[in-house]
């Protein structure tokens, strides 16, 4: 990242632990004293540090909860002058964070604490997660309604500050008006987040059919799968986007934590 930056023309020095203390010390006072503007580093730094003009945060991939991502954003501005925050997300993050949080909560069971103090954990734990991939995914309150026991989503898009709010339990914050992505633009949002949707969607279905065509060939439906087929045809159909999205992650989530980790090997031997 850091010298992708570089080759853009914006000085970019990256802080990693595989640095000398000594490397790490002088680039982090050249940071801190505006030497350089900018800084790659893990979230562990960004939480270590007290500078008050950071004009910018971004994060190359979500947090694992939303609570983590108020705090981490939140070293933007703290002089009290106008800062900015962003998320670059796609939903291969969704699945290699789902695999880390799945890690976190096994840790907490292997802890032999009480039932009710592990399920407090584990909860606190998915939920923080969930709300943390609705606010990059969805950006709204999502209402249910039935129409002959099939599932309706009515959206309603809201501001980025009442997300954070209603998630610590303060359901009376006002939107911001003109801070965040959405108060400022709410059709560019929601068309942003549509056009996120519906690339996901084309995603699955498109490795749903590849999947049919290596398992029988195509020829299933006309030779063999006779209604059988139909009825699994149908029942895709019929299953919700949530339950679709979910099992095409578990099928590919082995698959990213790999290429993830092999990413990371490959930067350690260089």
């Amino acid at each position: 990242m850091a010298t992708r930056l570089t080759e853009e023309g914006i000085q970019t020095f990256a802080y990693h632990a595989g640095l000398g203390n000594k490397v790490r010390d002088d680039i982090q006072e050249k940071w801190m004293t505006n030497v350089v503007p900018v800084i790659a580093a893990t979230i562990s730094f960004g939480m270590g540090i007290d500078k008050a003009d950071v004009r910018l945060v971004v994060h190359w991939t979500c947090s694992q909860n939303l609570a983590a991502y108020y705090q981490e954003s939140g070293r933007a501005g703290r002089d009290g002058k106008r800062s900015y925050c962003r998320i670059y997300y796609n939903r291969d993050d969704r699945q290699l964070l789902s695999y880390l949080v799945n890690q976190d909560i096994f840790k907490i069971k292997a802890k032999n604490r009480e039932k009710k103090t592990t399920d407090e954990q584990v909860k606190a734990v998915q939920h923080g997660f969930e709300k943390m991939i609705e606010f990059c995914e969805k950006a709204q309150c999502v209402l249910l309604f039935f129409v002959i026991q099939i599932r309706y989503p009515v959206i309603r898009f809201r501001c980025r500050h009442v997300a954070f709010g209603r998630f610590f339990g303060d359901d009376d914050l006002r939107p911001c008006g003109n801070s965040c992505d959405y108060c400022k633009n709410p059709k560019a949002c929601e068309q942003s987040i549509s056009r996120f949707n519906a690339e996901a969607w084309r995603d699955v279905g498109s490795s749903r059919f590849r999947k049919r065509r290596l398992d029988d060939d195509g020829d299933g439906f006309l030779y063999e799968g006779g209604r059988a087929g139909a009825k699994e045809y149908d029942a895709d159909e019929c299953s919700s986007g949530k339950a679709v999205l979910e099992s095409e992650e578990k099928r590919r989530r082995a698959e990213i934590v790999q290429q993830e980790f092999a990413k990371r090997r490959k930067v350690r031997l260089s």
